[in-house]
């Protein structure tokens, strides 16, 4: 449901260093998210796991999401409640942050399923600034 324009932008913006990421994990109960996209402004917001938190997606559409922390898996699972209006109708979306084997990386997969059942995965690689590998 998005215009193409804007999908155009968006994957540039997201794929590029238009994109500003911070993550603090302050405990094993909350964690802070700050994100900047040019073009598309950013957002603030501290999640706290296992509880129903409300947020907005770049577009400024109401998101409702439960986060979960699997320690086991280096990994924090993300699951909407209540999507963007934009997704088809009977679709459901959760994401993964998987933090790589030595804490330089982070690996975000979106998984879109719709109503038939076919799934549609989208995935970012990120590395800490400051890192050999950001060099």
């Amino acid at each position: 449901g998005t215009p193409w324009i804007y999908r155009k932008i968006f994957k540039h913006a997201a794929s590029s260093k238009y994109l500003n990421l911070f993550i603090e994990q302050n405990s094993d109960k909350t964690i802070r998210f700050v994100y900047r996209f040019k073009f598309f402004g950013g957002s603030d917001h501290t999640v706290t796991f296992g509880e129903e938190i409300k947020h907005k997606n770049p577009w400024r559409a109401d998101i409702r999401s439960i986060c979960t922390l699997d320690k086991e898996n280096r990994m924090l699972k993300m699951k909407a409640i209540k999507g963007p209006p934009h997704l088809p109708k009977g679709a459901k979306t959760h994401s993964h942050w998987k933090m790589g084997p030595y804490e330089e990386t982070l690996k975000y997969t979106k998984f879109l399923t719709l109503k038939n059942g076919k799934v549609y995965t989208h995935v970012q690689h990120f590395i800490r600034d400051g890192s050999e590998s950001s060099k």
